[in-house]
């Protein structure tokens, strides 16, 4: 067998590496001298900004031509990782021996590499499911499409009426029995949280293997002004001891208070920044998590402080977790005819319209995780209020189309229609109209 030198396999990664990326690398390196170790950090840096500069968005008329380019750079990253994974093992084997430093800087090269191919391969799949959605189906529910209310399962349906009243301001406005409480604010014309006492949850606790299955990760109740967010924020501020914070966050296109009730559920609550500030990238709203400026929004608050939910304060969005991402882009895409609005690691965000999200779904439970079941404390389902009849009717005929399970229909005396459907993780969903 002939054995490779090194030197051999250097000359090789530098005119493969030229011919990939001409006039942006250039190696010179001689593994004799004492500034190997040097050197080669210096290369393993020339090859970081190669690869960065490559694997950035390019320019160009349609998102499927940047499809086609990145799985082109992915296989030139692959083979990329295959000469670096072949020098480390010769350097390793014939010059370096046990180098240390040299060998955390192969290491750290193949793994960059590797983050890379992986983050060219996902953005590959993304843009083909995108665009292969987009050519098979063309529906779209209509953009005055919203989030009517959440229907939530509680441990114990006057505690939570305690907190929901007292803690966050809602008003109850309906209490059909024992087990049902409906709340509101002023001026709307239904309810926006329906609670419903779950059996045998005397003493409930929630464990970690109950938590942990598809379903909600948080509703978001959207307050109509930034004051009524700073009040807010006043109010949860000195009631610390009788609730769970979870984070506060600017996310661009608005600014959000976390916490938990009762039950552990998670509630974010939230006031959109004016829409002409939010930054589009064609279809996708750019938005992050980023530090809340609690100073400047505390400047809002009102003189009279904190009464109660104010007026107009809608259900904004829920965010659910599902066991597979491209199943929700299946059904709240192409199904539902929500708009694709934006990405996070491990998450997908649609929306009705030119809104920044209406409905979220995430994997960071994980991909195995049970079915939604409405029978335990969280989430019952969430209702989709589509804007009149005829909307209604195109909606459902398109459930039609691709045989969705309507485990049961609602009510209809004329005027206002309602179908119960659930999603690919057992989530269900009431779709209506008034």
């Amino acid at each position: 067998m002939t054995m490779i030198s090194s030197e051999n396999t250097l000359t090789t990664i530098c005119i493969t590496i030229n011919h990939l990326y001409p006039g942006q690398v250039f190696l010179s390196f001689d593994p004799r001298t004492r500034s190997q170790s040097l050197a080669c950090i210096e290369h393993c840096n020339a090859f970081g900004m190669a690869l960065a500069e490559v694997s950035q968005p390019w320019e160009f008329k349609t998102s499927f031509n940047i499809c086609i380019v990145r799985m082109y750079v992915s296989a030139k990253l692959l083979l990329l990782l295959m000469l670096s994974i072949s020098l480390a093992r010769h350097l390793r084997l014939h010059q370096f021996g046990d180098n240390y430093l040299v060998q955390c800087v192969l290491l750290t090269w193949c793994a960059k590499t590797t983050k890379l191919i992986r983050q060219s391969a996902a953005f590959a799949i993304d843009t083909m499911d995108d665009n292969m959605t987009s050519v098979r189906h063309d529906f779209h529910i209509h953009p005055a499409t919203r989030i009517g209310y959440v229907s939530l399962n509680v441990s114990d349906i006057d505690r939570s009426l305690d907190f929901y009243e007292k803690v966050l301001g809602f008003k109850k406005v309906d209490r059909p029995s024992n087990e049902r409480a409906l709340l509101s604010v002023d001026g709307h014309p239904s309810y926006l949280v329906e609670l419903l006492q779950v059996k045998e949850a005397v003493g409930y606790k929630a464990s970690m293997s109950e938590t942990r299955r598809a379903g909600l990760y948080h509703f978001a109740i959207l307050l109509p002004e930034r004051k009524y967010l700073a009040d807010t924020l006043q109010n949860l501020s000195k009631r610390r001891g009788e609730i769970r914070f979870d984070g506060l966050a600017d996310h661009m296109v608005s600014e959000s208070i976390y916490i938990r009730d009762r039950d552990n559920i998670g509630i974010e609550i939230y006031c959109d920044k004016p829409s002409l500030q939010w930054k589009w990238d064609g279809s996708r709203v750019r938005m992050a998590t980023d530090r809340l400026d609690t100073e400047d929004l505390l400047r809002e608050s009102t003189a009279s402080g904190w009464e109660a939910m104010p007026a107009k304060t809608l259900i904004g969005h829920v965010h659910l977790h599902v066991r597979n991402l491209a199943k929700a882009m299946k059904f709240y895409r192409q199904i539902l005819g929500l708009n694709f609005t934006a990405t996070y690691p491990g998450a997908y965000f649609f929306a009705a319209g030119k809104y920044h999200h209406h409905i979220a779904t995430n994997i960071w439970l994980g991909t195995s995780i049970p079915l939604a079941s409405s029978e335990q404390v969280g989430l019952n389902h969430f209702g989709i209020e589509l804007p009149n009849m005829e909307q209604y009717e195109k909606t459902t005929e398109q459930l039609r189309q691709y045989m969705i399970e309507t485990p049961q229909y609602g009510q209809s005396d004329g005027s206002s229609k309602s179908v119960f459907l659930r999603d690919m993780d057992g989530i269900t969903i009431r779709l209506y109209t008034r």
